[in-house]
């Protein structure tokens, strides 16, 4: 088979595994012509002359959530397609994953992206949220599940998940940008791709999908 041949075989597999491995792997929040565009920031948080504060900017980050938050600064919206490749419409857990190499998690067999003759490969666990909960789960030492009762305890840089059908499944996956507040009010911002924002609101990702879904979040420890 010549080289060229090979190349397009290739291709193909790792589409068709792409496409096995990214069931439940992310529902895009929002009509396109939209997604660009992160949701309204509160008057109560903090704001500069030009806006929001950016997330790697903020202040008390450890060195690796700065590390994580300012890959998501970097990459929220122009997409580090030459590293990663771009999944478009599902492209959620390709840039938590993306954001959490920055922050210092090492690839293993279970969590990995790579490249096969010019073409991105991942694991599961890479690009599908479901997956990446079963990652979660298989591996406490990287983090503590929390649900929406334990959100006084979440904090930026950790990975929120939304069950928007509450099948057991997970949608959808990003990482927290913003907290603020505490207790009940407290108010916690998105960075996702599909579509890209930097501080999406929970409500206006749940509200786009019938009652009756959840969130949920890893409290990250490493």
């Amino acid at each position: 088979m010549s080289i060229p041949a090979l190349r397009r075989r290739v291709a193909a597999l790792g589409l068709a595994a792409l496409l096995m491995g990214s069931l439940a792997a992310c529902v895009p929040a929002a009509p396109a012509a939209s997604q660009a565009k992160p949701a309204a920031v509160s008057p109560s948080g903090p704001t500069g002359s030009t806006g929001p504060v950016s997330p790697a900017l903020q202040p008390g980050l450890s060195t690796a959530v700065r590390r994580e938050m300012t890959y998501v600064n970097k990459y929220w919206k122009n997409r580090n397609e030459a590293g990663f490749g771009n999944l478009h419409g599902s492209d959620c857990v390709n840039f938590t994953s993306q954001a959490l190499l920055a922050r210092g998690w090492k690839m293993n067999s279970s969590w990995r992206h790579y490249f096969f003759l010019t073409v991105n490969e991942y694991s599961p666990a890479w690009i599908s949220s479901t997956a990446f909960m079963r990652y979660m789960r298989a591996h406490p030492e990287l983090g503590t599940a929390l649900t929406w009762a334990d959100r006084d305890r979440v904090a930026v840089g950790d990975v929120v998940q939304f069950d928007y059908d509450n099948s057991g499944n997970r949608d959808h996956t990003g990482i927290v940008s913003r907290v603020t507040g505490s207790g009940d009010s407290v108010d916690i911002r998105v960075a996702q791709h599909s579509g890209g924002a930097l501080y999406r609101t929970i409500a206006s990702l749940l509200s786009r999908h019938p009652p009756g879904g959840k969130v949920y979040f890893w409290h990250l420890t490493a």
